[in-house]
Parts: structure tokens; sequence; C-alpha cells
């Protein structure tokens, strides 16, 4: 939870000394970034269809 209120203070920070702390900080990048792909995902839509088309 700590680091996810640590985000919220909207400033920079620097983890001295508390691995479990990086853990956890590294497991929220991971979902932050998950979200923002999959966001990126659906601005772009499904990609084009391979086959016959514009053929012919």
């Amino acid at each position: 939870m700590l680091a996810l209120y640590l985000g919220l203070l909207d400033a920079d920070f620097t983890i001295v000394d508390s691995p479990e702390l990086v853990d956890a900080l590294q497991n929220l990048t991971q979902r932050y970034q998950r979200a923002i792909d999959a966001s990126h995902r659906q601005q772009q839509g499904p990609p084009p269809e391979s086959g016959s088309a514009g053929r012919g």
C-alpha cells in the first residue's frame, strides 16, 4: 500500500533501504505499463487482415 501512496504524492523520491518497497513499486510499474500498452492497442484498432483484399 505504501508504494501506491508514494505514487499519489506526485513527487520524485529515492528509496534508500527497502527491497520490499522496490519490489512493490516494480509490480505497480508493470501493472501500469500493461494498462498503457492495452490502451495503445485499443487506440490503434485491430491489425489489417491479410489475404486477397485490394488484389485483382
